[in-house]
């Protein structure tokens, strides 16, 4: 349903809007932040891990957004996305906590908490954020693909009446 929603064009073009401002403002935290991110979602290796060069891009690029903006909530929540696209679930965890530290009446915030807890394998913690997200922003740009890991959670938690409410 995310990738439906973003579209392949649209991930190409963000990538390339965020290589754009990188190089026109190199040290851009969040342009790092978002290269980062999107170098996982690239349709060109998507659904597929990252090879050893691409690995070693998003940790460059990782590195220069925490070095120019690590306490930026936003910058935070791309680096989640580019942990959990390298497969380091602790790191995502530990830097979505860091954002709703620093920003805790962010919808994305919890949105991004709530995928770093389910990457855990932590569906009850999980739920908790995706249900503080819906409630922070019940319109949220997220809220399709909130309800939808929503529903996962609850029926990997084995609560199949709520993830049918939660997937309707």
């Amino acid at each position: 349903a995310f990738m439906e929603r973003l579209s392949q064009e649209g991930i190409r073009s963000a990538l390339e809007e965020a290589r754009k401002a990188v190089a026109v403002a190199p040290d851009l935290g969040l342009a790092h932040a978002m290269i980062a991110r999107m170098i996982p979602l690239d349709p060109t290796i998507w659904p597929h891990v990252p090879d050893d060069a691409q690995r070693r891009e998003i940790h460059g690029h990782i590195n220069r957004a925490m070095q120019l903006d690590g306490n930026n909530p936003v910058v935070l929540l791309y680096v989640v996305g580019a942990f959990i696209g390298l497969g380091d679930a602790e790191a995502s965890l530990r830097l979505a906590r860091r954002a709703v530290e620093l920003n805790p009446n962010s919808p994305r915030s919890y949105f991004a908490l709530g995928q770093a807890c389910y990457v855990m394998g932590r569906t009850a913690d999980a739920i908790a954020a995706f249900r503080e997200q819906l409630r922070l922003a019940p319109h949220d740009l997220n809220r399709p693909h909130a309800l939808t890991m929503l529903g996962v959670c609850l029926c990997i938690e084995g609560r199949p009446g709520e993830a049918d409410e939660a997937l309707d």
